[in-house]
C-alpha cells in the first residue's frame, strides 16, 4: 500500500504538469478517481441543475461508487501514465512528421538546385559552341584577308 500511495501522490503531482490539458471527460474521470481514492464513496446530495460543473463532478464520482480506494488509486496512476505516454507519442509523432517535411523540402531544394545546375551547364556548353563557331569563322575570315593581302 505504501508503494501505491507514493505512486498515487506522484501521479497527482504529475497531473499538474501534463503538457496538454486533457479533455473534459478525462478530467472528470481523474476527479472521480482522485475523490474515490482519497475520500471513498460520494456523499451528500447531487448538486442542482444550476451547478452544472458540480453536478458533472458528482455524477462522475457517483459512477465509481463502491470502488475500493486502492483500485481507484491504481486506476488514477494508470490514467496519468497513459496520458503522459500519449503526450510523448504525440510529440514524437510531430517530430517524425516535421523531419519528414524537412526531408521532403530538402529533396525538393536539391532537385531544384540540380535542375538549375544542369540548365546552367547546358547554357555554358551552348555558349562554348557559339564561341567556337565564332572563332572558326573569325579565323577563316582572317586567313582569307591574309591570302588576299599576299595575292594583292
Amino acid at each position: 500500500m505504501a508503494d501505491l500511495k507514493a505512486q498515487f501522490e506522484q501521479a497527482v503531482a504529475d497531473s499538474k504538469n501534463l503538457p496538454e490539458k486533457p479533455d473534459n471527460a478525462t478530467l472528470l474521470k481523474l476527479y472521480a478517481l482522485y475523490k474515490q481514492a482519497s475520500s471513498g464513496d460520494v456523499d451528500g446530495k447531487r448538486p442542482g441543475f444550476t451547478d452544472m460543473v458540480g453536478r458533472a463532478k458528482w455524477d462522475a464520482w457517483n459512477e465509481i461508487k463502491g470502488t475500493d480506494s486502492k483500485a481507484a488509486m491504481k486506476d488514477y496512476v494508470d490514467l496519468i501514465e497513459s496520458l503522459s505516454v500519449e503526450r510523448f507519442e504525440s510529440v514524437d509523432q510531430r517530430f517524425v512528421e516535421r523531419d519528414h517535411r524537412i526531408n521532403e523540402n530538402r529533396r525538393a531544394r536539391e532537385a531544384a538546385v540540380d535542375a538549375a545546375l544542369q540548365s546552367a551547364k547546358e547554357a555554358v556548353e551552348k555558349q562554348n559552341e557559339a564561341n567556337q563557331t565564332a572563332i572558326a569563322k573569325s579565323e577563316g575570315a582572317t586567313n582569307k584577308q591574309i591570302e588576299q593581302m599576299r595575292n594583292g
